[in-house]
């Protein structure tokens, strides 16, 4: 059950996700796209403010499925993209310190971390945004080789 809520919830995010990478900037949008954008981000405040911690507690349950993990992974990326847009900050963490709780945090079961990382590497905000927090990509080579190590 918990599977399918959160393959629900990673539907609903990636779609406000690509909706608000869609649309145009501020100064292009009509009224009717700056009240949709509002609403999007409204929706994106409730599902940071009471699904990522659960999320995050979720991921530490050793028999956490991988969907948990694809969830973790793309409110991650969300908050990257978001930055890279130049978007009001949702998360309260920066990417860096997600990518730490998700990847190398030892109560999180190697399978959830490997999965999440599989996820992000993907994703060239995440990847960006981490280089720009950083200056490289050591965090994201940290997380595989512990991944590797554990799994």
């Amino acid at each position: 059950e918990i599977s399918t809520i959160c393959t629900a919830l990673n539907n609903l995010l990636t779609r406000a996700r690509i909706l608000l990478n869609t649309s145009p900037s501020q100064m292009l949008e009509t009224a009717e796209q700056a009240a949709d954008k509002s609403k999007l981000v409204k929706l994106l405040t409730q599902l940071w403010t009471i699904v990522y911690p659960a999320i995050k507690s979720l991921s530490t349950n050793l028999t956490a499925p991988p969907q948990v993990s694809s969830l973790a992974a793309d409110f991650v990326i969300q908050s990257a993209e978001n930055s890279s847009r130049g978007g009001q900050k949702l998360a309260k963490e920066s990417v860096l310190d997600m990518i730490k709780y998700f990847g190398l945090n030892k109560l999180v079961t190697a399978n959830t971390s490997a999965a999440f990382l599989g996820r992000l590497v993907h994703n060239n905000a995440v990847v960006d945004r981490v280089r720009a927090e950083t200056g490289d990509h050591r965090l994201l080579l940290e997380v595989l080789a512990l991944s590797c190590v554990h799994y």
